[in-house]
C-alpha cells in the first residue's frame, strides 16, 4: 500500500469527514422508522409503497405473503398492511420469544436488528409491561454490542464486527424516545462505525473478501444500517458515502453483479459455504436493499434475474422479511451498459473481472467470465492466493481445487492456500511436503477496534505482497499488471510478476515473469481443471456443463450447453507437463507426447482433482510462462491460432486470431541459452 494512501487514511479515521453527515441527523420522533415509515411525506420505503408493491407479479413470484405468514416479522408486516387482529397478535407473541444473546456476533447482530426492528413496528401495539421488558432485553445486547467493538473482539474483515455494528445501530434507533441508553449506542457506533469500520470497505471497495461469508453476513449488515438511517431520520447516507467514503455501498452492487457469474453461480473465492450453482435462500438479500438505498439500477436489474433464476426459491421464509427492499419503482437499467473489465481493492485485496458481454434484457448470460486476485490477504475466508485467475463459460473451466470445510483440516489447509489456485507454485524439493504455500497469513485473526490498529497488524506481519502496477481498460484491451514477488517466500521466489491480458473480451493472455532464489528451487505453472483434459501438442482443452436445473423464467436460461476451454502455452518453448488425474500422475512434452508416470505432487492426490502444472525443460532459474486461454461453446472445436514474437528489444507480441497484445520482458528473456549475463 502506498504511504500517501496509509497516511490519508489515517488521517480520516482520526475525525469526521467534513460536511453534513446524514449518521450526525436527529433521529425523528415517529413510528415506525426502522426500515419503513406511515407518512407519505417520506422519500423512503413506506407502508402505502409497500402495500402498493406487494400487488406487484414479483411479489407473487417470490411467494411473499405466503411466506410472511411464517415469522413474526413478517405477521408484523401484514398488520401493518392490512391491520387484522390475528397477524398483530401473532407477531407480538413471537416478538415475546425472540432473542439476540449467544453465538458470535455474525448471527447476533441480524438477530438483534431484527428484534429492535420488530419493537419499532409493534410498538404501539404493545402494552407497557411488554415494552419495558422488550427494551431491557434489546438493552442488554446492545451493551453486549458496545463491549465487543469498543474492545475489537474480531478482525474488521470478519462478519462480527459489522453484525455487532449493525445490531447497536438499530438498536440505539429504534429505543431513541424510550431508553436513555440509546444516544450511547448511537455514539458507539458513529465512533466504530462511520470513523473505523467504513474505512474497511472504502479500502477494499466494497469487495466481499470473506467470499460467501461476507455476502450473507456483512452485506446484510451494512445496507440494512443505511436503510434505518435512512427511515430513522430522513438523511439516505447514500450520496455523503459517495461523495465521502469511495461510494463503498453502491460498489457492494458492483461487486454483486461480477462476483454472481451467468446462470448465478458463485465465483469460487475460497470459503464458500455453499455449492457453486445454491445462491438462493438468502444471498440476493444484500443486493435488494443495497440497491433500494444506494437507488442502484443496475443491482434492480441483476436481482430481477435473480428471481427469474429460482422464483420462490430465491427468498427462504427465515428471510422473507426482507423482500420488502425490491423496489419495482426503482428503474432497471441495462446490464450492457456496464464493462466488460472491473478491478476492486487495487491497493488491498486486489480482485478483477473480465466479462465476453453483458446480456440483453430478456435475454440468457451466455457470457465468458473471468476472476483473477492481484492482491493481498485480508482475511482467512478468503485464502491466501495472490495471482489466481479462474474462467468460466456455461460452467468453471480453469477452475478453484480442493473444497471449504473441517476448518484447519489438512484438505481445508490444501484448499485455502496457493496450491488449490491457479498460480505459478514455489516449491522446494529439499522440504518434504512443501505444499508451496504463499508467505504469510499472519496476523489475519489478529483482533482490532480501530482502522489504525488493523493497519498496524498488516504492516507488522508483512501482509502488503502484491502491488498492481498497472490496470488499464480499453475497447477491446484491459490490462492488468502486478508483482506478486512478496506474496512468496524470499528463500524460494526471488522475483514473479504476472500480467494477465483480455483481449477482444475473447481471450485471457497470461504471461509469467518468474525467477527463482536458487537452483534446485521448482517453479511450475498450475492450472486447476473440473475434468481430466485432452493434451496435445502445446495445448490443454477440457470441457464441463452446468448442471441441469429448472429455471423459473425460461426466457432467462442459458439452456445445457457445454463449455469448453483451450489453453495454449506459447513459452517456455520446450516443457514438460504434468498431468494429476484420477490418482496418478504423467508427464507430457511439448508436443503432447506421453513421457509416462512420475511421483507428481501428493497434496494434489489427496485434496485435489485434476491438476496441470507445467514447468521449464531444462530446470532453470530464470523464465517466462506465457499462456493464451480462450473459452467457447464446445460447439467450437478449432481451437484459436495463437503464436508470439520478439517485437523489438525487451518486448513481445502475442498474436491470436489476428488480434495483438504487447508485454515488455526483461533483458535476459532476450538471450539464448548458454549466453552469459
Amino acid at each position: 500500500m502506498r504511504p500517501l494512501l496509509i497516511a490519508f487514511l489515517c488521517s480520516l479515521s482520526a475525525a469526521p469527514a467534513a460536511g453534513s453527515s446524514p449518521f450526525d441527523a436527529p433521529v425523528l420522533d415517529v413510528r415506525p422508522r426502522i426500515f419503513l415509515r406511515r407518512d407519505d411525506g417520506f422519500e423512503g420505503l413506506t407502508v402505502a409503497k409497500l402495500r402498493e408493491r406487494v400487488r406487484a407479479p414479483e411479489f407473487a413470484a417470490a411467494g411473499a405473503r405466503e411466506k410472511w405468514r411464517a415469522r413474526p416479522p413478517g405477521r408484523a408486516i401484514l398488520w401493518l398492511l392490512d391491520g387484522k387482529d390475528e397477524d398483530r397478535d401473532a407477531a407480538v407473541a413471537g416478538l415475546g420469544k425472540m432473542d439476540a444473546s449467544g453465538g458470535s456476533w455474525s448471527d447476533r447482530g441480524p438477530a438483534l436488528m431484527e428484534l429492535a426492528a420488530l419493537f419499532d413496528w409493534l410498538h404501539d401495539a404493545l402494552d407497557e409491561a411488554a415494552r419495558k421488558e422488550i427494551i431491557a432485553r434489546i438493552e442488554k445486547n446492545a451493551d453486549d454490542a458496545v463491549a465487543h467493538v469498543r474492545q475489537g473482539r474480531a478482525p474488521f474483515f470478519y462478519s462480527r464486527t459489522p453484525g455487532a455494528l449493525a445490531g447497536l445501530a438499530v438498536a440505539g434507533l429504534s429505543l431513541h424516545g424510550v431508553s436513555p441508553k440509546a444516544e450511547e449506542y448511537l455514539r458507539a457506533f458513529r465512533e466504530f462505525g462511520v470513523h473505523e469500520y467504513f474505512k474497511a470497505y472504502e479500502w477494499v471497495d466494497g469487495a466481499a473478501t470473506g467470499a460467501t461469508y461476507t455476502m450473507f453476513y456483512t452485506y446484510w449488515d451494512l445496507p440494512s444500517i443505511c436503510a434505518a438511517w435512512w427511515s430513522a431520520t430522513g438523511r439516505n447516507p447514500a450520496d455523503w458515502i459517495r461523495a465521502e467514503q469511495g461510494d463503498w455501498l453502491n460498489d457492494i452492487v458492483r461487486f454483486y453483479l461480477w462476483y454472481m457469474r451467468p446462470g448465478f453461480a458463485f465465483t469460487h473465492i475460497n470459503d464458500q459455504f455453499r455449492g457453486d450453482w445454491d445462491s438462493h435462500d438468502e444471498f440476493c438479500q444484500g443486493l435488494d436493499i443495497a440497491s433500494y438505498v444506494a437507488r442502484n439500477g443496475f443491482g434492480r436489474a441483476w436481482s430481477a434475474r435473480w428471481l427469474g433464476r429460482f422464483g420462490a426459491a430465491l427468498y427462504h421464509s427465515e428471510y422473507a422479511h426482507t423482500l420488502i427492499f425490491r423496489d419495482p419503482s426503482l428503474q432497471a437499467a441495462a446490464l450492457t451498459d456496464l464493462p466488460l473489465a472491473e478491478l476492486f481493492g487495487r491497493e488491498s485485496c486486489g480482485y478483477g473481472f473480465f466479462r465476453s458481454a453483458w446480456p440483453a434484457e430478456g435475454e440468457p448470460d451466455t457470457a465468458t467470465h473471468v476472476f483473477f486476485r492481484c492482491g493481498d490477504p485480508l482475511d482467512v475466508h478468503g485464502g491466501v492466493a495472490a495471482g489466481e485467475f479462474q474462467v468460466f463459460r456455461r460452467a468453471p473451466l480453469a477452475a478453484r481445487g480442493g473444497r471449504y470445510g473441517n476448518y484447519d483440516s489438512p484438505p481445508d489447509q490444501y484448499h485455502r492456500n496457493c496450491i488449490s489456485a491457479n498460480v505459478v507454485l514455489f516449491t522446494d524439493p529439499a522440504q518434504p511436503g512443501d505444499r508451496g504455500d504463499q508467505h504469510t497469513r499472519r496476523g489475519l485473526k489478529s483482533d482490532h477496534a480501530t482502522w489504525r490498529q488493523w493497519l498496524d497488524i498488516r504492516e507488522r506481519n508483512g501482509l502488503d505482497v502484491a502491488t498492481i502496477t498497472e490496470w488499464r481498460v480499453a475497447a477491446q484491451e484491459a490490462r492488468c499488471r502486478a508483482d506478486l514477488t512478496k506474496a512468496n517466500p524470499p528463500a524460494k521466489c526471488a522475483h514473479w510478476t504476472r500480467e494477465l491480458v483480455w483481449l477482444r473480451n475473447t481471450h485471457l493472455i497470461v504471461l509469467d515473469v518468474v525467477e527463482t532464489a536458487r537452483d534446485g528451487i521448482r517453479a511450475q505453472w498450475q492450472l486447476h481443471l473440473p475434468r481430466a483434459p485432452e493434451i496435445g501438442a502445446g495445448l490443454v482443452t477440457v470441457n464441463n456443463r452446468a448442471p441441469d436445473k429448472r429455471w423459473a423464467d425460461e426466457c432467462l436460461q442459458p439452456g445445457n450447453v457445454e463449455g469448453r476451454l483451450f489453453c495454449r502455452t506459447l513459452l517456455p518453448l520446450d516443457y514438460t507437463l504434468i498431468l494429476h488425474a484420477d490418482g496418478k500422475a504423467e508427464a507430457f512434452d511439448a508436443a503432447g507426447r506421453s513421457k509416462g508416470p512420475v511421483d507428481g505432487n501428493r497434496h494434489h492426490f489427496e485434496h485435489g482433482k485434476n491438476v496441470v502444472q507445467v514447468e521449464p525443460n531444462p530446470a532453470a532459474p530464470r523464465m517466462l510462462f506465457l499462456h493464451v486461454l480462450t473459452a467457447v461453446d464446445a460447439s467450437e472445436s478449432r481451437a484459436p491460432a495463437a503464436s508470439f514474437r520478439r517485437a523489438s528489444p525487451g518486448r513481445i507480441e502475442v498474436d491470436v486470431e489476428g488480434a495483438s497484445a504487447a508485454f515488455d520482458v526483461p533483458a535476459w528473456a532476450e538471450r539464448k541459452p548458454g549466453d552469459s549475463d
